[in-house]
């Protein structure tokens, strides 16, 4: 290698380590005058909060489950299948969950067809009171 060479690969290496050591700095002095943890996604002084949170989960067989899903202070419950997502039921604390469970069941009854659904159902529930008590 000529020298000319040489001197290009040390220019670039000096100005590369200047860039890095400028960037270690700003980060550093970013972290000494915020007082703690600097988070840049973190916009304005806003705490963090997940605005989905998952509460209880329970499995119904494979590929099927139940979530209790909290959504911005609002419980939700959630049934999942391989195919699909829906809606369950709202869970409000100020009303009685026994009440909304027996109504839930009882709605769950009356679309069933047949037997075998209706003993589906049943099981259903009562997975929905477990879920409950969470």
């Amino acid at each position: 290698m000529d020298q000319l060479t040489l001197a290009t690969a040390f220019k670039m290496t000096v100005a590369l380590g200047f860039v890095l050591l400028t960037f270690g700095a700003a980060i550093f002095i970013a972290k000494k005058f915020a007082g703690g943890k600097v988070s840049f996604l973190n916009r304005g002084n806003k705490p963090n909060v997940r605005p989905l949170e998952v509460l209880a989960f329970q499995s119904l067989g494979p590929g099927k489950n139940l979530y209790l899903v909290r959504c911005h202070n609002k419980k939700i419950l959630v049934g999942a299948t391989g195919q699909q997502i829906c809606h369950v039921a709202d869970i409000n604390e100020d009303d009685e969950l026994d009440d909304s469970q027996d109504e839930f069941q009882s709605t769950l009854q009356e679309k069933s067809s047949n037997t075998s659904e209706a003993k589906k159902a049943g099981k259903f529930s009562s997975l929905l009171k477990d879920i409950a008590r969470v």
